[in-house]
């Protein structure tokens, strides 16, 4: 670790900071705890900002938390009693603690992999958990979680549920351009299909399903 991300973790302003994040993530932790779908719903959005914070070791505080194993035993039981705002919100946190806090290069040396491996088993039992989940934007969350994990259901799942909400071709963009390459050619041909048709029945679609036609190497398609 550089001298002076280690002055930093030294200080009494990192010792401040740090203490407000445990107190809020305590406060956070409580409240997802609660029976109330409010009050699950507002400590869900609080922690979702944590998770998509811009970053800086100043935040370290919160990777140490999502690192933790106890994150997870909190965060299974909300998920199975949550409503399906709040779930979804909880989907979003984890992929975004996942590729933010546990793997993102910044963490340098304080990356392991053995946090990766829990985490990356995780997410894969939870996005088959929720992957046919009456609920469209759930079930979205978990195409992404099965794409971050090199499952290809992830890509069938966004086959499924873009043609009845078209909003959603920008989470398959993304996870194109965010998850492993686990598709295969028959795969990236429906892919691009589904593009053409989104573009062609909502021409609003028209950047996205460029960017996907982009990402996938096809170009520009007649």
């Amino acid at each position: 670790m550089e001298p002076h991300i280690i002055s930093l973790l030294q200080s009494e302003k990192y010792a401040r900071r740090a203490a407000t994040l445990e107190a809020e993530i305590a406060r956070i932790t409580e409240d997802l705890g609660s029976t109330s779908d409010e009050s699950r719903l507002h400590a869900g959005r609080a922690l979702n900002r944590l998770a998509r914070a811009e970053l800086s070791w100043m935040l370290l505080p919160v990777r140490n938390r999502f690192l933790s194993p106890a994150f997870r035993d909190v965060l299974d039981p909300v998920l199975s009693a949550a409503d399906d705002r709040t779930r979804v919100l909880l989907l979003n946190t984890m992929r975004n603690a996942y590729e933010r806090h546990i793997v993102h290069p910044m963490w340098g040396d304080l990356r392991r992999e053995d946090h990766g491996n829990w985490w990356n088993e995780w997410l894969h039992s939870t996005g088959e958990t929720y992957v046919e989940n009456s609920d469209l934007p759930t079930r979205c969350e978990a195409a992404y979680l099965l794409a971050l994990t090199g499952d290809p259901r992830g890509w069938e799942t966004y086959l499924e549920i873009v043609p009845k909400r078209s909003a959603m071709l920008g989470q398959l963009e993304l996870a194109i351009l965010l998850c492993p390459d686990s598709r295969t050619p028959a795969l990236v041909d429906s892919i691009l299909a589904l593009a053409d048709e989104t573009e062609r029945r909502h021409p609003k679609q028209a950047v996205t399903a460029q960017g996907i036609r982009d990402a996938l190497g096809a170009g520009h398609r007649d």
